[in-house]
């Protein structure tokens, strides 16, 4: 009778934790995600969700559906890129959106050396003003045959190397215009939003006092204002009034 009775205990604790899965898993949004390196769309993307280990990999758009909730981490991994965790947050929830940059993982090429040289400074020499030097042009006073430093197909190692850096300098050149660029819609998105919305908007419905509407701005940014930039004013605004409600539980 007492092994019955703990058979059918352990058969309830087993059915109750299952539940408890399944409603975790229900209350899960399924979020939109767009993944980028620069202005390039990125497909066979792999994203896993490491609380649920549920995975899915992005098209030929750079798209891709994943079920998460707030606090959930996720992680988007690839060959060719450094890999990146996303920790989900309320505005990620709210606006049902990711948007991922990713960079490529290689190793840059910093030096290459041709060939192993010693040569003598005459600055730090002491010569003996009495001695004769030989100006006589013989095969050490040639200057170096630079054919022997080319490829038979004529490719000299300079052209070489100048391959081989010139798309970590152009990577690094286009990293530094997406950082101005991200910049420069920080700075402005705020001013955009005003303008779009009108002063109105923020004082009369938002209820938020008109010297401090940048101060509120700055702290939606923070919540991922940023990410909704993409998406209709009709988002936007439903963030907006939700945000509001926290900024000003902090505020009082």
């Amino acid at each position: 009778m007492k092994l019955k009775t703990n058979s059918l205990l352990f058969i309830q604790i087993f059915l109750m934790l299952f539940c408890l899965k399944i409603a975790a898993q229900e209350n899960r949004v399924e979020l939109t995600g767009i993944i980028k390196q620069d202005s390039i769309l990125l497909n066979d993307i792999n994203i896993i969700n490491k609380a649920t280990n549920i995975g899915v990999a992005s098209d030929i758009d750079g798209m891709f559906t994943i079920k998460a909730k707030e606090g959930d981490s996720i992680l988007i991994s690839s060959i060719i890129h450094k890999n990146r965790t996303i920790k989900i947050s309320k505005a990620h929830i709210n606006s049902k959106l990711i948007i991922v940059y990713l960079e490529s993982e290689f190793n840059e090429l910093n030096e290459i050396f041709l060939t192993q040289k010693f040569r003598l400074e005459l600055g730090d020499v002491s010569i003996d003003k009495r001695a004769i030097l030989d100006y006589k042009e013989g095969p050490k006073n040639k200057p170096p045959n630079v054919d022997k430093y080319k490829e038979t197909n004529g490719i000299g190692l300079v052209s070489i190397f100048n391959l081989l850096t010139k798309k970590a300098r152009l990577k690094r050149k286009n990293r530094k215009l997406e950082n101005e660029k991200i910049k420069m819609l920080k700075d402005e998105f705020p001013n955009k939003i005003i303008n779009s919305y009108g002063t109105p908007f923020f004082t009369n419905i938002l209820g938020i006092p008109k010297d401090e509407i940048y101060l509120f701005l700055d702290f939606c940014q923070e919540k991922g204002l940023l990410e909704l930039i993409e998406v209709n004013d009709f988002r936007i605004k439903d963030f907006l009034i939700k945000q509001v409600v926290i900024f000003n539980e902090i505020k009082n």
